[in-house]
């Protein structure tokens, strides 16, 4: 199906149908049946039905909160036609267009009022237990399969996103994956709350499905992921990691002098990137103005430049700073600046701790590589010279715990193997503040099984430096990622 017939088809299901159904549904009602095909008039009008106040439209501005609310109005509505039960509501909210037709087209279904209708069979108690029980199980539902709001705790996105940015994050997109572990405390990650305890139980787990999405990883995506080093938790209970996808299945990736090159090709920096920079000055530091000018917010106005010495042959003082391009433009203009220099590693000189932990391979996070992203399907030829970057993927993420080496040979259950072929395509994600960022340059490949969603945009954020209304970056607020 084409990007255009799965958008034609999106529209039907969640627009025309609905409508059409509650085109009806107002009829029988006796309200203004056309106000069904107008966006916010048709909410102000089921809320007019079911008895609430008309502020609750305010929710529909708040991401999250606006979906848990169009669950509470849809459950709410089918109630003024007898509709009471949990299987009904969960009916009308998975298929919401067809239920609406049902109710508004068959002559069968008659409008009781949303007060009579809401009482057959139910006490105000359990109305109340199982409405509550009801929104909850769907707030579970959307926040698995439709979209999630995850916070920026790190630097290492900046200054494309920023500490305390809060990001709507599609599951749609890249297909929405089935829980692994669906026995859990709702809305916990790892512990739950107040006990120190696991919020998850691993006795009971499934195998990795993920629903098909609109679209696939592409270069550049900023994705959201579960960070693969963990190898403790299950796949979908490890901390939540957001980085810029760098290489997709099947692409090569090399490093040289902070340069990135997929497939041998020279890719542009992301405009907001940022790199560790030595700043040689008279000595002197910066005003405030200065600093403010050149993008250093006030809440980290007093430790963005690190100081390194001063050569006394000189009298110049060294200092580090993390600036981006703009800035490293605006800085060598001060007066009190003589050279502004970027920083990398010594070039392929090995470094402790980077992705395979090889060194004989030489590399550092500035000259790293070539390395390919392996995609499913693939079959590589195992030798020394590749082992080491493939043996964390077929064995921990693949799940062969019995792949040795053993001398020039490699076995898997036993069994001697030359080649091992790929079950899952892999992707190579870095930050965009290069040297700030704990990426695929430390642990390596990133699984598909790994991915959770895209961000879209950036519906609230806050400077943790700074408190109350001062804290809100407005700017910021609804900015597409």
């Amino acid at each position: 199906m084409t990007n255009t017939l799965l958008l034609i088809a999106v529209i039907l299901y969640f627009y025309v149908l609905p409508v059409l159904g509650l085109y009806k549904i107002f009829k029988k009602a006796g309200r203004n049946p056309w106000l069904a095909f107008i966006p916010l008039a048709n909410t102000f009008i089921i809320l007019r039905i079911i008895k609430k106040p008309v502020w609750w439209m305010v929710f529909l501005l708040v991401p999250g909160l606006n979906a848990i609310l169009g669950v509470a109005l849809i459950a709410e509505l089918i109630k003024s036609f007898g509709k009471v039960h949990f299987l009904n509501q969960l009916g009308a909210v998975l298929f919401t267009g067809f239920y609406f037709i049902f109710l508004g087209y068959s002559g069968r279904e008659k409008y009781y009022g949303y007060e009579t209708g809401s009482r057959f069979e139910r006490t105000e108690a359990s109305e109340w237990g199982t409405m509550i029980a009801f929104v909850l199980f769907c707030a579970v539902m959307i926040r698995s399969f439709i979209f999630e709001l995850y916070n920026i705790p790190t630097g290492s996105m900046e200054k494309t996103l920023l500490v305390g940015d809060y990001v709507y994050v599609s599951k749609l997109n890249y297909g929405a994956r089935i829980p692994i572990t669906p026995i859990a405390f709702p809305f916990s990650q790892n512990t739950l709350p107040f006990f120190n305890c696991k919020s998850y139980v691993e006795y009971f787990t499934l195998p990795y499905i993920r629903i098909p999405g609109w679209e696939k990883v592409k270069n550049n995506d900023i994705v959201v992921f579960n960070y693969p080093a963990d190898n403790f938790r299950p796949v979908d209970r490890k901390e939540n990691y957001i980085k810029r996808c760098i290489a997709i299945p099947g692409d090569s990736i090399r490093i040289v002098n902070a340069a990135v090159y997929v497939n041998n090709k020279l890719q542009a920096l992301p405009e907001q990137s940022q790199f560790w920079y030595n700043v040689y000055t008279d000595g002197t530091y910066f005003s405030k103005e200065a600093l403010h000018e050149i993008g250093i917010s006030k809440s980290h106005e007093n430790d963005a430049f690190q100081q390194l010495g001063t050569n006394e042959l000189t009298g110049l003082t060294a200092w580090r700073a993390w600036l981006t391009k703009d800035a490293v433009k605006k800085l060598i203009k001060l007066k009190n600046v003589s050279d502004v220099r970027q920083y990398t590693e010594p070039p392929w000189e090995y470094e402790e701790g980077i992705f395979p932990d090889d060194p004989s391979l030489k590399w550092n996070i500035d000259f790293f590589g070539p390395l390919y992203v392996p995609r499913k399907g693939d079959k590589i030829q195992l030798n020394k010279r590749n082992y080491s970057l493939y043996e964390k993927a077929i064995r921990d993420y693949e799940n062969n715990p019995t792949l040795k080496m053993k001398g020039d040979d490699y076995y898997l259950n036993g069994k001697q193997i030359h080649s091992y072929t790929f079950k899952m395509n892999y992707y190579f994600m870095m930050g965009d503040s290069r040297n700030n960022s704990e990426d695929s340059r430390f642990w390596g490949f990133v699984p598909e099984n790994h991915i959770i969603g895209k961000p879209l945009f950036i519906w609230l954020s806050i400077d943790p430096e700074l408190h109350w209304y001062k804290a809100i970056r407005w700017e910021r607020m609804f900015r597409s990622v």
